[in-house]
């Protein structure tokens, strides 16, 4: 009896542990870093200028250049932007996953232990100039998704300007719908009058003329 006891407590044990290592995987799995992984030698490739292709694969549409990185390597824990370039030209560009720690013979400098992944770009010159980025947040080697900015002035209904500012957020200044309407009369007026024979000094002295009259 006290036998089949402890094997049963060992067993809820066991499984109590498998548990909780699958659910640990899952997590790991599912929280997975993706970066932008694309490299080329030319200065006006794809990986280098594909702006739409790399906002397109942020927004789910495309699946061009993402990378699972800890789904290839558990130790690359950030993204990375990685240049050499001679004389003013890139010569090697490559976006991807990186690890931090080690680095190829080209790429190989002090100045690069133990950079923190900040989005800033460091260099040094080791065999030609080299440089790396690194970030840590999904994408982030690469153009994303533009974010969705409301216009404060959009449904502004006022025809006056409000120098008081007080239905509007701080530091937001939106003109007076009368101004515009003027701007565009006086625009039509002014294209109007021209296309029918008139001189600016005429149009100028039949505005403007009775502002100076005696």
């Amino acid at each position: 009896m006290e036998m089949r006891q402890k094997q049963s407590r060992m067993s809820t044990s066991t499984l109590v542990t498998i548990t909780v290592f699958l659910v640990l995987l899952s997590l790991k799995g599912s929280s997975s870093l993706k970066c932008f992984q694309c490299a080329t030698t030319i200065e006006d490739d794809s990986c280098v200028t594909d702006y739409w292709g790399f906002v397109n694969d942020s927004k789910g549409i495309t699946d061009t250049y993402i990378k699972d990185c800890q789904a290839t390597n558990p130790e690359w824990d950030r993204c990375m932007i990685e240049t050499l370039e001679q004389d003013g030209r890139i010569t090697h560009f490559h976006r991807g996953c990186h690890d931090g720690k080690f680095f190829s013979t080209q790429f190989d400098s002090d100045r690069f232990k133990n950079l923190s992944a900040v989005n800033e770009t460091t260099c040094a010159r080791v065999v030609t100039l080299a440089c790396y980025t690194f970030c840590q947040t999904d994408l982030c080697n690469g153009p994303q998704v533009p974010p969705n900015v409301t216009d404060p002035c959009e449904g502004w209904d006022y025809y006056y300007y409000d120098y008081n500012y007080v239905d509007l957020p701080d530091g937001v200044r939106c003109g007076a719908k009368s101004l515009h309407a003027v701007c565009c009369w006086l625009l039509v007026l002014f294209a109007t009058f021209i296309g029918c024979g008139g001189t600016r000094e005429r149009m100028e002295k039949f505005l403007f003329g009775p502002l100076f009259s005696p």
